[in-house]
């Protein structure tokens, strides 16, 4: 019996796995792209010594340092704080409200871009003058 495609489905060409591969899809050894990060040695260097040199009442006392900052308006220290606590916010793309309509009208766009171009620039200034 064949499909619609003529195939009998016993001789089915499938790509035989290049050398360059295991038969798993990992790369090989000798694969001269799949060397990893160059990095890596170097990374593994400076987390032991982070590991070795800082205690965990270290890391308490920067934590604590790091909410005092954020309570005290420091705008880096309370973002970090919560993208480290609970995660930073994942972006979304609300194409059209809850009646299912656009959120803006098309014709209200030029309006809405200047609008939040002033509020980007607000925040940056913002930001910058925090950072003084």
């Amino acid at each position: 019996m064949t499909d619609a495609n003529g195939h009998d489905g016993a001789s089915l060409d499938v790509p035989a796995t290049p050398p360059s591969h295991r038969p798993n899809g990992q790369f090989a050894p000798g694969n001269t792209l799949g060397k990893g990060n160059p990095h890596a040695p170097r990374v593994n260097q400076i987390r032991a010594l982070l590991f070795s040199t800082a205690t965990l009442e270290d890391l308490a006392e920067v934590i604590v340092k790091m909410v005092e900052q954020a309570k005290g308006g420091d705008r880096f220290a309370r973002k970090e704080l919560l993208d480290r606590m609970i995660g930073k916010p994942k972006e979304t793309l609300q194409l059209t409200g809850d009646d299912g309509q656009p959120i803006i009208d098309m014709a209200q766009l030029p309006v809405f871009v200047q609008a939040v171009v002033a509020a980007q620039a607000e925040e940056k200034r913002q930001v910058t003058e925090g950072s003084k």
